[in-house]
């Protein structure tokens, strides 16, 4: 129970019980649907990675990567 509220439920307004734990199935479905996405997008950036590392970039047609970092962009005046 959190120790500042009424330790009322704030759906039926009866008094809490501290020992009592109530599984919130809904948050461990979402959070199981949340980890197969996760799962699913990793496994997709490992395929992209792949199919990209056998196709000539710039590095393959005589360019070197540059090791500068990019110019950064001003501000617009308003």
């Amino acid at each position: 129970m959190l120790r500042d509220g009424n330790g009322l439920s704030p759906l039926t307004r009866e008094r809490l019980q501290q020992n009592v734990l109530i599984p919130n199935r809904n948050l461990k479905r979402r959070i199981q649907e949340h980890e197969g996405d996760m799962l699913r997008v990793a496994a997709a950036a490992v395929a992209n990675a792949s199919v990209g590392a056998q196709q000539p970039g710039p590095a393959a047609a005589g360019g070197e990567p540059s090791s500068e970092p990019a110019p950064k962009r001003s501000r617009r005046a308003r």
